[in-house]
């Protein structure tokens, strides 16, 4: 949390679990589990995002691979097509993350 945010992670094998400091209690909760076939830290693919928002941390071994965002820019200059199939995949991820922790906040109030 609070690194820069300048390259993804996609997640091949085991799980990556993201957690987010608190200011009342000085310490982390969970705000996502994410397993093979994921990806995290997406925000950097596309949007101008200086820090993490979360910390990411594997729950035993993972494997994973790393997309920095100079790669993806490069990447999609060359394949615009498929570059445009990622980010809307990457947007419809977002979204749906951002309807769970709406869901999340809701069921606490």
């Amino acid at each position: 949390e609070g690194d820069a945010a300048d390259f993804a992670v996609l997640i091949v094998s085991g799980e990556i679990e993201l957690l987010k400091e608190t200011d009342f209690t000085e310490s982390r909760f969970v705000v996502g589990i994410n397993g093979a076939g994921s990806i995290v830290g997406e925000e950097a693919l596309g949007l101008a995002v200086a820090a993490r928002h979360s910390a990411a941390i594997a729950r035993g071994e993972a494997e994973i691979l790393i997309l920095s965002r100079e790669d993806f820019t490069k990447w999609s200059a060359l394949h615009p097509a498929d570059a445009v199939l990622l980010q809307a995949k990457v947007l419809e991820i977002c979204a749906s993350r951002l309807a769970q922790a709406y869901r999340r906040m809701a069921a606490i109030f």
